[in-house]
C-alpha cells in the first residue's frame, strides 16, 4: 500500500503506446543519504560533475549510456536527451536558487545558468482552466501549447466518471457493469472517444498516454507537473492534443443524469488527462523552471507518485537511484539530440 495524498498513478511502461500499439537544505548539503559508487546503468567515456558545490542532487537521464560520475542514473522511462534534476532534500521556501547546467551529447550542447524562486504554495495555479494551466507550464518551459481534442475529452470525461463511480484511482476499467465503463485499455478508450465524435483511430496521433490524479481542477494539473513521470507527456513536444476532465465534467454528463445519478458532485476529483501526439515530432530545447520562474513548489514527495522515481518499486524501478522520500522540486531539461550524454556539470545553489 502506497500512502500519499493526493495520490498519482501512471500505468506500466506499456502505457506509452506508439505506432499502433517544510524542512529545507540551506545550501550546504542535507541529512539525507548521499549517492555513492557512481550511478546506475552502463557508463560511457564521458564524465559528470554533479553538485561539486552547492546542494546535493540526484540526476536521472535518458539514453543507453551515462557519463561517469556520482549521482547520475539512467532511467528507462526518459528519452534520449531528457534530464531530471532532483535536490536530495526539500528546498527552502520563498528563496532564490541559481542552477548552472552544462550538458554535452557529442556535438549537441546545453549550457545555461538561471535563477528561480520557491514558494510554499502546495499547488500554485495561475490560469482560468486546466488546459490553460497545462499550456502555461508548456510555454513557460519553451514548447508549444497543445490543443483540446474532443474525442480525447470524451474519453477523459468517461474515465473520470468511472473512477468516481467506483471510488478508485485507476488506469483500468475492470467492471463492465458500471455506467461509465468503456474499456480496460486507455488507448481503446481514446479510440472510442474519437469514434464517438466522428473521427478514426487516435485522430492522427501515433502515441497516446494518460495521467490520472485523485484530486481535480487546476490544482491537479499543478500537482501532476510537480512529478517526474507524470510530467513526461505534459512536457514533450511529441504531445500535441489533450482531453482533460474530472468529477465536475462527469457529474453533468448524460450518463449521470439518465435515468438517474450514479455519482455526486462531491468527493475526489479524479482528474484524467488523455494525451496524443506524433512520436516522430522533433524535440526542441526546453527546461523548467524557466528563467526567473516564481512560485516553484519547494518540495516533491516521491511516494505520492506511482511508480516512485526514487524508490525500489518492488524491483521494477526504471532506474537504480537511491530511495529518497521528500526531495526538492523536479527540474527538467530537454536537449534535442539522438546522442547519449557524455558530459554533465550541474550545480544548484541558494542565493544568499
Amino acid at each position: 500500500m502506497r500512502i500519499g495524498s493526493p495520490f498519482l498513478l501512471i500505468g506500466s511502461i506499456a502505457t506509452m503506446i506508439s505506432c499502433g500499439g517544510g524542512g529545507g537544505d540551506g545550501g550546504g548539503g542535507s541529512s539525507a543519504p548521499t549517492t555513492s559508487g557512481g550511478g546506475g546503468g552502463t557508463t560511457s567515456s564521458g564524465t559528470a560533475t554533479i553538485a561539486a558545490t552547492g546542494l546535493r542532487l540526484v540526476v536521472l537521464i535518458g539514453g543507453t549510456t551515462r557519463p561517469v560520475g556520482d549521482g547520475v542514473y539512467l532511467d528507462s522511462r526518459l528519452n534520449t536527451g531528457e534530464i531530471f534534476i532532483l535536490p536530495q532534500a526539500p528546498l527552502l521556501t520563498n528563496r532564490n536558487y541559481t542552477i548552472a547546467v552544462n550538458a554535452t551529447a557529442s556535438s549537441d550542447t546545453f549550457s545555461h545558468t538561471w535563477t528561480f524562486t520557491t514558494s510554499n504554495i502546495t499547488m500554485p495555479t495561475s490560469q482560468a482552466n486546466e488546459l490553460a494551466e497545462l499550456n502555461n507550464y508548456r510555454t513557460r518551459s519553451g514548447i508549444l501549447a497543445v490543443t483540446e481534442q474532443v474525442g480525447y475529452l470524451t474519453s477523459a470525461t468517461k474515465h473520470a466518471g468511472y473512477q468516481c463511480e467506483t471510488s478508485t484511482l485507476t488506469h483500468g476499467e475492470s467492471d463492465n457493469s458500471k455506467r461509465f465503463f468503456v474499456s480496460n485499455s486507455f488507448s481503446d478508450r481514446i479510440t472510442a472517444g474519437v469514434a464517438a465524435n466522428g473521427g478514426t483511430a487516435w485522430a492522427g496521433a501515433t502515441t497516446v498516454s494518460e495521467d490520472v490524479a485523485s484530486n481535480g481542477g487546476l490544482p491537479a494539473v499543478s500537482l501532476l507537473w510537480n512529478t517526474v513521470y507524470h510530467r513526461l507527456p505534459m512536457m514533450r513536444t511529441t504531445t500535441s492534443m489533450v482531453g482533460i476532465a474530472d468529477r465536475s465534467d462527469a457529474f453533468i454528463h448524460t450518463l449521470n443524469v439518465t435515468p438517474s445519478q450514479v455519482i455526486t458532485n462531491t468527493g475526489n476529483g479524479y482528474l484524467t488527462m488523455n494525451f496524443g501526439g506524433n512520436n516522430s515530432a522533433a524535440q526542441v530545447q526546453s527546461y523548467w523552471p524557466h528563467d526567473n520562474e516564481t512560485n516553484v513548489h519547494y518540495v516533491f514527495d516521491t511516494n505520492s507518485e506511482s511508480p516512485d522515481p526514487l524508490g525500489a518499486n518492488s524491483g521494477t524501478d526504471p532506474n537504480s537511484a537511491p530511495d529518497f522520500d521528500s526531495v526538492g522540486p523536479p527540474i527538467h531539461i530537454i536537449l534535442p539530440t539522438t546522442q547519449n550524454f557524455n558530459g554533465l556539470t550541474i550545480t544548484l545553489t541558494l542565493v544568499p
